[in-house]
């Protein structure tokens, strides 16, 4: 598959618009049909539109609650491991904190799946989570998470120079929420889904099942609290009922 520049993207969606069928505008820039259709049907970025760092950091987080992948490797995955015939993200084992090769799912119409659609016109060698418009790798995100949680909290972020980091650091140790957090989150979500340990663990890429088994402690904490709830309104019915007897 040919990268695609923004001039590409133009050109693709005019000739769309003069009646050209897809299938000769895909052939003519060497790209394939449902891509085509998905840049004519906008399900892109649109070029003219000046990206914030909000909308690259939505993509990236979504993409950490819905891989579950630690952050260097979600920030390596290039679109040439994506294997969009079996559906799922290939994490390379010189890639992985416990050097284990994994694949990563991804379910027809995601919100995953639509923002790896939005990623593959910048070619295979384009990193998803990378720069926007170009592809190119980007190395950290602290800077770029640390502005998201301070604005989203109210509270405008502060530096002491330009290419600084933010200087709201007791702010940001009161809001408590690190990267690592969404990888847990993730996790979490799915051992409260029912997904056995040692699926979880797969995906996970953890060494060893000991380290899964938090998750799965989460989840029989989650439980509790549900029955806690349960009785919680059970009792509250029983109280409802008496004083309408009396």
């Amino acid at each position: 598959m040919a990268k695609l520049t923004w001039d590409d993207v133009h050109e693709i969606r005019a000739r769309a618009q003069a009646d050209i069928e897809q299938q000769e505008i895909a052939t003519a820039f060497r790209i394939s049909r449902p891509l085509c259709s998905a840049i004519v049907r906008g399900h892109i970025w649109n070029p003219e539109v000046k990206l914030t760092t909000g909308d690259e950091m939505r993509d990236r987080i979504i993409g950490a609650l819905d891989t579950g992948c630690r952050r260097g490797e979600m920030l390596k995955i290039q679109n040439k491991q994506v294997d969009w015939r079996h559906r799922w993200i290939r994490i390379l084992k010189e890639h992985s904190k416990t050097e284990v090769a994994r694949v990563i799912p991804f379910e027809v119409g995601s919100r995953l799946e639509k923002l790896l659609r939005r990623r593959a016109f910048l070619g295979p060698d384009a990193y998803v989570f990378g720069e926007a418009t170009t592809g190119g790798y980007v190395a950290s995100l602290k800077s770029a998470w640390e502005t998201l949680l301070l604005l989203a909290n109210g509270i405008k972020p502060t530096r002491a120079g330009s290419g600084k980091r933010v200087s709201n650091r007791k702010a940001l140790a009161q809001i408590d929420l690190h990267w690592h957090d969404l990888r847990h989150e993730a996790l979490s979500r799915l051992a409260d889904d029912g997904v056995p340990v040692h699926e979880l663990q797969l995906l996970a890429g953890h060494s060893s099942i000991t380290t899964t088994q938090r998750y799965m402690n989460a989840r029989a904490s989650s439980l509790a609290e549900s029955m806690r709830q349960a009785r919680e309104r059970r009792v509250n019915r029983a109280d409802e009922a008496t004083a309408q007897i009396g």
